[in-house]
């Protein structure tokens, strides 16, 4: 999805609480030398190139993490950009040695069997800077098909959302999201994150019991019953006390048949307005044909 769209913010929702407990983050970006890139044009080649980078970086003292590939470089207007698969982490981290990164970068480089490689390391200190990386980094940059179809179709599926440390994680919070200030404010106080996390992991966040999703109904319905926007695409329905002697199941599928009966209808009635636009239109166009073969045989100047 485009920056900022649901699909966005639901990646945002999955890491912000373990970025949450990162008092400084560490933000690495591991590149594939333009001669080796055909290699990494499969499923199984990139996750097991992103497993022995995660595992370079705990030799290294980095016990937890998270990371995404990126596809492709910065675009620019209307040029198709070149396939450019670049490795995203975010793991605890502070200021780095230039002798650390050198040696980080040359375990790198034997990894790939090439002398040089690019591997830059930035830290991150502040709220705001702490959430613009994770905002950054959860953006979607495969964003049209037709920049490499082959490449669309090969990765399709793949799991590119990976978080590394069992046991790790779960402590308490190193920062608060009411630190942050501005835009990223405003788009944090849009997302329920428990509520949010929970829908994505297939749990009621107000039960706690497991989901089991129904069939999709048309997007359109929700402008025609109360409900409260959770973030990311989730809402709440209002709850609603089922009439005396009925099953609640059976309640709510009497409620949905009456929606979409009503979305039906409104459905039925907006088309029947644009065929008749249409037959008019047709009508009209006939009628402008006709004109000059009526004019030449003096029918309109008899009207």
């Amino acid at each position: 999805g485009e920056d900022g769209s649901h699909a966005h913010n639901r990646r945002i929702a999955r890491w912000l609480p373990k970025v949450l407990e990162l008092d400084s983050l560490g933000y690495w970006v591991f590149t594939i030398p333009e001669g080796l890139r055909a290699n990494y044009r499969a499923k199984k080649a990139l996750s097991e190139l992103g497993h022995r980078i995660q595992e370079l970086l705990k030799l290294y003292g980095y016990s937890r993490g998270l990371r995404r590939w990126h596809w492709f470089g910065e675009t620019d207007g209307d040029v198709k950009p070149v396939f450019h698969p670049h490795l995203n982490l975010i793991t605890d981290g502070g200021y780095l040695s230039p002798d650390n990164l050198e040696a980080i970068k040359r375990a790198y480089a034997s990894l790939l069997g090439v002398k040089v490689v690019d591997v830059n390391y930035r830290y991150r200190q502040s709220a705001g800077e702490k959430w613009h990386t994770l905002n950054y980094v959860t953006r979607a940059t495969f964003r049209d098909p037709d920049w490499d179809g082959e490449m669309a179709y090969k990765i399709k599926g793949f799991r590119n959302m990976v978080v590394w440390g069992r046991g790790e994680w779960g402590g308490d919070t190193a920062w608060s999201l009411e630190d942050l200030d501005g835009k990223a404010k405003e788009d944090v106080e849009q997302l329920d994150l428990g509520a949010v996390n929970s829908l994505i992991d297939n749990i009621c966040p107000d039960c706690g019991k497991g989901l089991k999703w129904g069939t999709a109904l048309p997007i359109a319905l929700l402008d025609m019953v109360k409900k409260e926007d959770l973030g990311a695409g989730y809402y709440r329905l209002e709850t609603r006390p089922p009439p005396k002697g009925l099953p609640a199941d059976i309640n709510d599928r009497l409620y949905w048949k009456e929606v979409i009966k009503v979305a039906k209808f409104r459905l039925a009635k907006e088309l029947a307005v644009a065929e008749a636009k249409a037959k008019r239109e047709d009508y009209q166009g006939w009628w402008m044909e006709l004109l000059p073969y009526v004019d030449r045989l003096g029918f309109i100047n008899d009207v």
